[in-house]
């Protein structure tokens, strides 16, 4: 039954009787709460007003009267005010959306009464975009408002090294410092060494290095190792060797840490004779191998397939009380993947969980596909299970794809569905590949 609104008769709105209170009520948020009233002038309802009720029970309180209660607001005496926001901090939000002007300068220049040391270190180790720290740090010193010391010149140098900014940092240090008076010293070089090694650029790391020695730097072995870094990196090996004898006759004695790069180098390089007489050397002269060392001999010779020369370094290892650690166990589990000793692989996984030792993603993502071409599904599942468990994702998606395809070929659907669910659990995305291969199998 519809209803029709008569257009022959005009149409009448009924007055609606609104109820006023003349009482003004003003309240203030103060500390100091403010006496309720002893009578409502204004009822809601007049039936109420006639014959009042008993007091509402706060534990049968409609929701509606609880939400206004929760959120009632609090005098501001009670507010509690949020922490100032600091001067670098605010000087660094401007540097980051503002183009580098005169009017951002005199920003600024208004905001800081009076510059120092501190706030411009501040300011350059927090600045977003390096251009605008160079910026920075040149401005504030031409217009007198500061002069850097060794510190802000060191922290500049390693902002423009990182961000491959190697010739203004060049200037820097060959240029600029020496006008001002500032005596150079080793950890700037090194900053650059390691910047043009990062860079690709090794002659110049070689220049770097070489100019110490012309401006009377001090050499020690923390610019050895630097070197040496950059240049096993590259494959240069012979070029170590030489300096590595260089270093000898300054009277510069190698380090620990200097014959853990030389190793790892000389293996990088397919050097595993090199390698070797580095590693006995060391021993010859007094340094004992640490856990680094071993475990860059044991990934040289897994590189190699020469898995009995590893497992003499990793029987080693722990007779010399060198607790393995977990990139110790999954290289030895990775190189026994590699020559098909899967049940040796799975020993040292249990030994490695017995010691109290967490496989992390990388361990996981050597023993699923391993587990997966030795058709080891059984073991695969329970792997993934504790994988999804423990919230850690391999660092290979593909790896999922290949377990979907080894649990189809099984035409076991159960454990396809298990796949699918931890990649849930590890927000991996499942593409519409996945899911057309699925149907592709079992539909």
């Amino acid at each position: 039954m519809g209803y029709h609104l008569a257009f022959s008769k005009p149409f009448q709105l009924k007055p609606r009787v609104c109820q006023i209170s003349l009482t003004p009520s003003l309240h203030f948020c103060t500390s100091i709460p403010t006496p309720a009233p002893a009578e409502d002038p204004v009822s809601p309802n007049p039936e109420t007003t006639a014959s009042p009720g008993p007091k509402p029970d706060p534990k049968t309180e409609t929701p509606n009267v609880a939400q206004e209660k929760q959120f009632q607001r609090i005098p501001r005496a009670k507010q509690q005010h949020r922490s100032p926001e600091k001067l670098e901090d605010i000087i660094c939000r401007m540097m980051a959306n503002r183009d580098w002007t005169t009017r951002l300068q005199n920003s600024i220049r208004a905001l800081v009464p009076e510059f120092d040391h501190s706030l411009v270190y501040n300011v350059l180790h927090g600045a977003r975009k390096p251009d605008h720290a160079l910026q920075f740090f040149r401005w504030v010193e031409r217009a007198g408002l500061i002069q850097h010391d060794r510190e802000t010149h060191m922290k500049i140098i390693q902002i423009l090294g990182t961000c491959s900014m190697l010739n203004h940092a060049r200037c820097i240090v060959l240029e600029d410092m020496p006008k001002k008076g500032f005596e150079l010293d080793e950890d700037m070089f090194v900053v650059l060494i390691d910047s043009y090694g990062k860079a690709g650029i090794v002659q110049e790391s070689v220049k770097m290095f070489s100019k110490m020695k012309e401006l009377g730097v001090q050499r020690s072995v923390k610019s050895y190792d630097t070197l040496f870094k950059v240049i096993v990196r590259k494959g240069r090996y012979m070029m170590a060797k030489r300096f590595f004898n260089k270093m000898l006759d300054e009277g510069i004695g190698p380090t620990r840490h200097t014959y853990n790069v030389l190793i790892w180098g000389f293996f990088l390089s397919m050097r595993l004779r090199t390698a070797v007489r580095f590693f006995e050397d060391m021993k010859v002269r007094g340094i004992s191998p640490d856990v680094v060392t071993y475990n860059t001999m044991i990934n040289g010779y897994y590189r190699l397939k020469r898995m009995e020369d590893a497992e003499k370094m990793f029987v080693e290892m722990k007779a010399k009380d060198i607790a393995p650690t977990v990139i110790s166990y999954t290289t030895m589990i990775k190189g026994y993947f590699e020559v098909d000793r899967i049940n040796d692989g799975l020993r040292l996984l249990e030994e490695m969980k017995s010691f109290g030792i967490k496989p992390n993603n990388v361990t996981y993502t050597t023993l699923l596909p391993g587990l997966c071409d030795a058709g080891k599904m059984t073991e695969t599942r329970g792997i993934l299970k504790e994988m999804a468990m423990r919230r850690i994702a391999p660092k290979d998606n593909t790896i999922f794809l290949k377990l979907l395809n080894s649990h189809c070929k099984a035409v076991d659907l159960k454990a396809a569905v298990d796949v699918l669910d931890a990649m849930i659990k590890l927000s991996i995305p499942t593409e519409a590949g996945t899911l057309w291969y699925l149907d592709r199998e079992f539909l």
